[in-house]
């Protein structure tokens, strides 16, 4: 620019500070940036230093998570005018204060020092807050939703509950949507019936904030900068009022998602249900269309509630309406709630449902959704089995009866095998995933070897045998993990297996006890039936054996990989240490038996020693760089 006579303008410096945020990982980014920034208002500039730059060099502290050099900038700031902070100038504040928190409190777990972190930062947020609020009532500034859902993220990392409900008071109080409870600690809180707020990660300390009876409408008790009282004396009239509809923010489903993460802390199902109500009804005043993370939040809340039909309900109108495709991670999370729900009796209509919902939508089943349905079917069926036995301890049961819990787990198992018009969900799952591992390959020969044998030794090998393109590390990882979830189902199957095979067992035993006439069919499972039972028990314990054996192998190869590794290693520095040593020692000798006059006169000598040729009387570079000096150096006489 100075070549053509050009000179840098406003959009320059930005263009400029925007770039090294790009690169704030650089330990001289902040020191060049900082120059960069003063030299706008240099006395020879003839650039008037705005509120972008500021955000453009912010932006640079946040990324090197630098809250000092950031308070020192923001400091400098003036009240009114162009330069003046504004609403982006807060947000990137509120997420670095976050993300600051976040990551001293990381490794530390849900300890004391962790929550003292973050409850600093909450607090020095809620500070921020307070002087935000005063400057949107003055109409200095817009908060949008982007602000309001920084300070509500931050107010979520907390360990008080009071904190989490206090997310429902910032909405109502920035957007106008009503508190769809009263606060947490009110008197109309405890007059409701309102469950109370669970916190198992919490201390004991905070864990009982709702117990603490706060005074409506006082100014000085805790989260009151997220009043909802937006009045003032003299508003200025050439600014619009801070409160009035055009100015409250419009929700999104950034806000959903805060309101769905505050639900999620403080278990309010239908809290969560009323916001999701409101803010995506069609014919609404929002009309927010949830996304799978939305989804995804609220399927949570169902699961920390045991609410496996309304979570299914989701998945078949809500996702099908919002025409959302199914993942994994939504059939997971599902089933999971119905993992949770085991005491409701239409559980495993829904499991099977969703299982359903896996064989129209995908082409290969999921391991973890089919481990998960097992666990559905193995608790639901011990919980019947209770039930039949108090039953039977009073009396009020029949000889042969048909047993709930075995119902239950043979419609179990027939899902999962398959018939005439569902696909076999086990069989097709086990034979991909052993395709996948090298497990379904016979045993080589001597004339045609294979990889995935006993005999494959080093690591690409390996790495092939396990069918990934990656690392051999990597690879061994990846299949570790596959082995696992289908050990467990495979676990889990024979279980099933076992369940029932020993209920009719038992109960065949009594029969035959009690009476000389025992009958076909054993809760209405034939011989025919129980043998088809045992044999694919059978089946499943076979395949799980030659798993977990092959699992075994693979981390013996491992094993014997790193081993042979290390001595290659070890061998490799041996015979670099040896090389070094000798060459050295010869080459000292030659060079003083050329000096004792072996080489009189101007000629050069060439003196070959191993193969390396040296000058005589030049000493070579020790060490294994193999350097050829090619000075020459006259003899004294």
């Amino acid at each position: 620019m100075k070549k053509r006579g050009q000179k840098p303008n406003s959009q320059t410096f930005t263009i400029l500070l925007r770039g090294l945020a790009d690169h704030a990982d650089n330990p001289t980014t902040l020191g060049t940036a900082l120059s960069l920034y003063h030299s706008i208002s240099a006395p020879n500039s003839n650039v008037n230093r705005n509120i972008i730059h500021t955000n453009a060099l912010l932006k640079i502290c946040s990324r090197r998570l630098d809250l000092d050099s950031m308070w020192d900038i923001v400091s400098k700031l003036p009240d009114n005018g162009s330069y003046a902070a504004n609403s982006w100038t807060f947000t990137t504040i509120l997420q670095t204060m976050r993300e600051k928190a976040l990551k001293d409190s990381n490794g530390t777990g849900y300890s004391n020092a962790a929550a003292a972190r973050r409850e600093e930062a909450i607090v020095e947020g809620r500070k921020l807050w307070a002087v935000i609020i005063a400057r949107w009532r003055k109409g200095d500034i817009v908060v949008d939703e982007t602000l309001a859902c920084a300070m509500g993220r931050l107010l979520t990392i907390g360990s008080r509950p009071r904190d989490w409900d206090d997310v429902l008071s910032l909405v109502q109080q920035t957007m106008a949507l009503p508190r769809a409870v009263p606060r947490l600690g009110t008197e109309a809180r405890e007059q409701g019936g309102q469950p109370r707020v669970r916190a198992p990660q919490s201390g004991a300390d905070v864990k009982n904030d709702n117990s603490e009876i706060v005074v409506e409408h006082d100014e000085a008790r805790p989260g009151s900068e997220f009043g909802d009282s937006f009045g003032y004396e003299n508003p200025t009239r050439t600014r619009a009022r801070a409160g009035t509809p055009s100015n409250y923010a419009k929700p999104s489903n950034n806000t959903l998602s805060l309101l769905m993460d505050s639900c999620l802390k403080t278990a309010q199902k239908a809290t969560a249900l009323h916001y999701w109500r409101i803010l995506t009804q069609p014919d609404g005043a929002y009309v927010v269309k949830p996304d799978a993370d939305n989804i995804h939040m609220l399927l949570r809340i169902l699961r920390s509630n045991r609410a496996s039909s309304e979570a299914m309900k989701v998945l078949q109108h809500d996702m099908r309406e919002l025409r959302l495709p199914y993942t994994t991670k939504t059939l997971r999370l599902a089933m999971s709630a119905c993992v949770r729900d085991i005491l409701n009796p239409d559980v495993m209509e829904n499991a099977g449902r969703i299982l359903d919902l896996m064989s129209e939508n995908f082409d290969k089943p999921d391991l973890n959704v089919l481990a998960q349905y097992t666990e559905v079917a193995a608790k639901s069926a011990e919980h019947l089995a209770i039930v039949h036995a108090s039953h039977a301890h009073l009396g009020s049961t029949k000889p042969n009866e048909p047993r709930a819990d075995i119902k239950l787990l043979v419609g179990a198992v027939n899902r999962l095998k398959g018939g005439e018009w569902r696909p076999s969900l086990l069989s097709d799952t086990i034979k991909s995933v052993r395709d996948e591992l090298g497990l379904a390959i016979p045993r080589p020969s001597a004339t045609s070897p294979d990889i995935r044998s006993r005999e494959f030794a080093d690591s690409d090998d390996l790495g092939d045998a396990l069918g990934a393109k990656a690392q051999p590390r990597e690879k061994v990882a990846a299949f570790v993990a596959q082995r696992e979830l289908l050990s467990t189902l495979l676990r889990n199957v024979v279980g099933l297996y076992d369940k029932i095979l020993n209920v009719v067992a038992e109960e065949r035993k009594k029969l035959a006890a009690t009476s000389s006439d025992a009958p076909y069919a054993i809760f209405g499972i034939t011989p025919a039936a129980e043998k088809g039972f045992l044999d694919a028990k059978k089946s499943m314990a076979k395949q799980l054996t030659r798993l977990n054996n092959r699992g075994q192998e693979v981390k013996r190869q491992e094993v014997q990989r790193g081993a042979r590794q290390g001595r290659q290693d070890r061998r490799a520095v041996q015979d670099r240490d040896e090389m070094h040593g000798e060459g050295e020692g010869e080459v000292e000798g030659k060079v003083e038996r050329a000096a004792e006059g072996e080489g009189e006169g101007e000629e050069e000598e060439e003196i070959d020693m191993g193969g390396r040729k040296w000058l005589p009387g030049v000493r070579p570079r020790s060490g294994i760089h193999k350097a050829r000096q090619r000075s020459v150096v006259k003899p004294t006489v």
